[in-house]
Parts: C-alpha cells; structure tokens; sequence
C-alpha cells in the first residue's frame, strides 16, 4: 500500500513561499520582459531608420565632401522624411565640431529615445545624424502592464495562495485536533491497542499496551511487532468467542493471560494495509472464573457432605447416646466402663470427620464471636507440629480482634501447617506472621487483619497452583485432599481470602486475610454465673428419626426427667397444647432442625411462641442448611445441641438453660 501524503505545516510554509514567488514572477518578471522586449523593438526599428537615413546624407557629403556642410536644403529635405512607422522624431546634423548644420522642425518632446550615427567621409568621420523619438506613448503602456501585473500577481498571493493555505491550515489544525483527541482516547483505555502496517511494524503504541508489554513507545514504534509482542495460544474451552486467548510474555520475564481481537486495514483500493490489535489483561478475570469453578465444586460438595453428615450424625447419636446409657449402668472402675470410653473418643474422631464435611455445607456456618487472635494461632501451631521435626517462630503483636468461629479458625491455621510439614519430610521452619491492616481501596475501605504462613520446603508446582484448593485435589499418598479445600471453604464463610504464593525456588506462603472488628473487654467478675437447675422436668423431644427419638428417650428418663417424644412439628404442637391445656406444660421443648415431609424446629417454635411466649427452646440438629444453628438466638431458641452428643453434654445443657 503506497502511503497517503498527509500536508504538514512545513508544507502550507512552502506553499505561502511559492505563492510569494508566483505573485514576484506575475507583478515584477513578466512586465519587466515586456519593458524589456518593447524597449529593444523601438530602439531596433530607430536604429534602423537611423542608419538608413545616416547612408543618404553620406551620398551627399561624398558628392561634395568639402562643401556638403553647405547643402543644407538637401540635408534639409532629409531631415523632413517621415518615418518608416509614420511616428514622429526629430532629427539633427552636425559636424565634427558638434555644430548643428540641419535640424528638423519637430522637437521630440521628453521623454524620448535618442540614437546617434556617425557620418563617414572615405572612413574618416566627419559627423553625426542625430535622431529623438518619443517614448511617451510606450512608457504609459509599460506602465499599465506593470500595474497590472502587480495587480494580478499580488492578488494571485492574496486571495489563491493565501487562501488556499488558510484553508489548509484549518484542515491540518482539525485533523491535529483529531488525532489528539484519538491518541487521548486509546490512552484512556484499558485495552492495549497496537497498529501495524502491511509490512508488521508497529505505527502505534498506546500507554494501556506499554504497561502490558513493559515497554515504552520509542522502543516499540518501528520494530517489526513479533519482537515486541510475543504470544502463545493458549487453549479455551468458549464456544462462538470473538476473541482468542493467549499467553503474553511480558519484557521483565511474567506472562499474562490476555484475550484479543485483531482488525484489518484496507486502503482506498480495498488491499490490505496491516491491522490493529486490540488486547486486554484477563489474568484476574481468570482467576475469578476459576475461584467460582471452585466455589461451585465447593457447594456441590456441600449438598453432598451436608446430607451425609446429618445421616452419619443420626448414626453416631444412637450410639453416642447408648454408650452413654451403658456407661450409666457400669461401675466407672471396671474394664467394660474403660472400652466404652475408648469407644467415645473413637466416635468422637469420627465426629471431626464429619465436621470436616459439613464445613462444605451451608450448615457449616461459623458459630461467631468477637476472639482475640493470638492465643488461636499459638495453640493450632503448637498442636499441629507437636511430635514432628519442624521447628517455627511467630511474629505478631498487639492484633486487632476478629468476628468469627474459634474452632473453625483454628482448624484452618492447623490444616495449612501440617499441609506444611508434610512438605518438608526431612525438617524445615515455619515463619508465622500476623499483621493489622488500616482501610485501603482494595479491601474496600475495610480494617483486616492477614496471617502468613511461610514453610521452607520445595514449593508448590505452578501446574498444581490453581487447584490445591479444589475439593480431593492432593500429591500425597496419606492425603484426601480436603486440608486446604476445608481451609478455603472456612475463610470464604468468614468473609475473608485465602491466597498461596509459591515461587520457582522453594517453599511456600499462604495468606489468611479476614476482617478486624472492635475488641470488647470482658470482665468475668461482672458476668452472670449460670443458675443451674437440679430436678425433674417435663421434656417434648421432636425429630423425625425413630431411633433419635428413642435414644434421647432413655437418655432423658436415665437422667430422670419426664418425657415425651414427637416424630414431627405438628404432632410436637399437638403435645404441647395438650399438655398446656391439662395443666401440666413441658419445662423444655428439643426440636430437631429438618424434619422430611413436616415441619422443622425453627417453624414449629415460630407457632409455639404464639401458642405460648414463655416457651423455652433447643435447637438441635447434625446439619443446618441456613445457619440456624450458628444464629439459634435470634430466632428464639435459648440454646443449641449438636448431634450427636452425650448424656452428660444433655444433661449439661438442660441445667444451664432451666
């Protein structure tokens, strides 16, 4: 493509230098030729009558060369001749001694053209004709054409040249503004826009693009655009996408993951005149796309381990609660008491599996409350590497406090650490620090608090960076890949991030950031105590599960309460009415969270308040699908009892809240 010539400033100067040129040429050169050329035909054509005449007055002075001075009616007579072109002049004679011998009558009046011959008597001169033509009447045309010519030349400059350059002026200065105001809008983008020409070198570099690349527009502008923009194709799995996804190696040696859309040019002929790229950074983006990926897999999970954690809960509380009743019945020092213990805190482990589950799960909720940090941090470390040979320190001052689940939060700080001393089987250091973080933009304005957690040992392989995350995703052979994924699924329920950083050299940073609230002072002096309560009570137990209700049944009545039990909330209210209206009301209402096919606990408490204000109740379930168990006050429970649980956790719990 043969490039258009664009009219620059230098050019409308050399316009304006021409047109100066052409007014010069038109008001000076042409009437000067025309002077010139009138001048040299009149003084050729008086020369030539001049001569002429000058040869008639030699065949005189030859005829008599003594005496010609006095032939003067002769010389007269030649002097009187008209000229060739009919125009007046005047002519004289005169002598060697300059005297005037004939003279014509007319005198030329000035101004005038003279021309002198001389006259010659066999070679010796011996005077001159003398002839004056008037020049008046060609001078005054000499004086028109010049001012004509002026007038035209001047005017050419003045109203063509001039004009023309204005007008080009303005067009260059509408297309300076044009093209400023385009660079100021490529610049303004977020996208990087590269231009190049048919032969693939960059035109154009805009800022969005120079900080993509990490380079600068001199650098760029000029070189052929594989030198400077290095891609590689990168797989997507999109169907009908405008834009093809790459892998931009960036000067300082990253890669970013782009997303580009390329555009020919086409000159006036329709051929080909290079293109333009157009591409943006979609490395965050990706990331997002993929933190959904995993949050879809975690919730999907959750479905899953939510209901197999209400099941095996179900399971464990009938046998929690008949070892608890067996137990009862042993004297504590005999061996059968001591296997039935064993057997507890077997259950019990057991019971961590499925918490470890139902953290998936929305029922796996944060039981939250206002906690200071530091000791939650110490004592998840210290437990976590007990017996191991890793050794660690800790850097953390005064931390501000957290809103959030102890338990939870330990659980998570103990899954990172021994995710790191499994990855450092001959030794290592664990660096843990935890620092507060004043509202900035990328926390939206928020206080948090981060803690990292830095391990010495070989370091996470980039390929596996984006799924250690992801629900049974492990290297190890003794893994289940559910450390990191529960770790995630706790931070993300807390509001909070979890990011690993892992470089190509060794180990690896996980970084834990939650939000900061107030730390409220408790003073234990000036807490209630408990009133505990000692007796019988009148107990309705609700679940749907026959087996639950059947255990909690000899629970209760081993405890020495009075019991009734209900397998949904409609029958629950019938009980419960029944017992109002006999005078004889329930001290205490257990009800089970999810009921199939009727009505769970928090609907069922919603109608007994109506039936009767004063009711008290507790809410108990192995799984929650909305936080009931987490938020049990605010819905009017006066407690919460997970399953599964022992006699003596029941028993607690009942003289606490009666």
């Amino acid at each position: 493509m043969s490039p258009l010539t664009i009219p620059t400033y230098t050019s409308i100067k050399a316009i304006n230098f021409m047109g100066l040129i052409l007014a010069l040429a038109v008001s000076l050169v042409i009437p000067a030729f025309y002077s010139f050329s009138v001048y040299y035909e009149f003084r050729s054509a008086l020369k030539t009558e001049s001569v002429y005449f000058a040869r008639n007055v030699e065949s005189i002075i030859q005829n008599r060369p003594d005496l010609w001075e006095f032939e003067t009616l002769r010389l007269k007579e030649i002097t009187s001749l008209p000229s060739i072109t009919g125009k007046p002049e005047e002519r004289e004679i005169v002598n060697r001694k300059a005297q005037i011998i004939v003279t014509s009558d007319y005198k030329a009046p000035f101004p005038y053209i003279s021309y002198s011959v001389a006259l010659f008597d066999s070679g010796r001169p011996v005077g001159a004709l003398n002839v004056r033509r008037p020049f008046g009447y060609i001078l005054t045309n000499i004086l028109v054409v010049w001012a004509f010519a002026m007038i035209s030349g001047w005017s050419i400059n003045f109203f063509l040249i001039r004009r023309l350059s204005r007008l080009l002026k303005i067009s260059l200065d509408n297309l300076h503004n044009e093209k400023e105001r385009i660079e100021i809008t490529l610049n303004a983008l977020n996208e990087g826009v590269i231009t190049v020409d048919s032969q693939g070198t960059i035109l154009l570099c805009n800022k969005a693009a120079q900080q993509l690349i990490g380079i600068e527009a001199h650098q760029a502008i000029g070189r052929p655009v594989n030198e400077v923009y290095s891609v590689t194709a990168i797989s997507d799995d999109r169907e009908n996408q405008e834009a093809t996804t790459y892998q931009l190696s960036v000067k300082n040696g990253d890669v970013r993951e782009i997303e580009e859309f390329r555009m020919e040019l086409h000159d006036a002929a329709s051929a080909s005149g290079g293109y333009v790229l157009v591409f943006r950074d979609i490395s965050e983006r990706l990331r997002i796309e993929k933190d959904r990926i995993r949050v879809r897999q975690l919730d999907s999970l959750g479905i899953l381990a939510g209901g197999i954690a209400h099941d095996f809960n179900n399971l464990l509380q009938c046998v929690f609660g008949y070892v608890s009743l067996a137990k009862l019945d042993l004297d504590q020092t005999s061996s059968a008491f001591t296997m039935l213990g064993n057997a507890e805190k077997s259950m019990k482990q057991a019971t961590s599996l499925t918490q470890q589950l139902l953290t998936y799960a929305k029922g796996g909720k944060p039981v939250k409350k206002i906690i200071h940090l530091q000791p939650i941090i110490q004592n998840a470390v210290v437990f976590s590497l007990s017996g191991s040979n890793v050794d660690f320190e800790t850097n953390y001052g005064d931390l501000w406090c957290v809103d959030g689940d102890e338990g939870q939060l330990g659980q998570v700080i103990q899954n990172i650490v021994i995710n790191a001393v499994q990855a450092m089987p001959q030794g290592g250091r664990i660096r843990v620090t935890a620092l507060n973080h004043p509202p900035e933009s990328r926390t939206a304005g928020k206080r948090t608090v981060s803690i990292s957690i830095a391990d010495t040992g070989a370091g996470i392989p980039k390929a596996h960076l984006s799924k250690i995350f992801d629900p049974y995703f492990t290297t190890k052979k003794t893994g289940n890949g559910l450390g990191l994924a529960t770790a995630y699924s706790i931070i993300k329920n807390h509001g909070g991030t979890l990011a690993v950083e892992s470089g190509p050299g060794p180990g690896s940073t996980f970084t834990i950031t939650l939000p900061a609230v107030e730390c409220v002072t408790q003073h234990p002096e000036q807490e209630d105590l408990p009133r505990y309560f000692s007796g019988k009570a009148r107990i309705l137990v609700m679940d749907d599960e026959e087996a639950i209700r059947s255990v909690a049944l000899n629970m209760l009545n081993s405890l020495g309460h009075d019991v009734e039990t209900a397998p949904h909330g409609e029958a629950a209210l019938v009980l419960y009415r029944k017992a109002l209206e006999d005078g004889n009301p329930f001290d205490l209402v257990i009800l089970d969270l999810t009921v199939k096919g009727g009505l769970g606990g928090a609907e069922t408490l919603k109608i007994l308040k109506d039936i009767d204000p004063r009711v008290k109740a507790i809410v108990s379930s192995g799984y929650s699908d909305d936080g009931t168990i987490a938020s049990h006050l605010e819905l009017g429970f006066i407690a919460s009892l997970a399953k599964p649980y022992t006699a003596a956790e029941l028993e607690n719990i009942i003289r606490t809240t009666l």
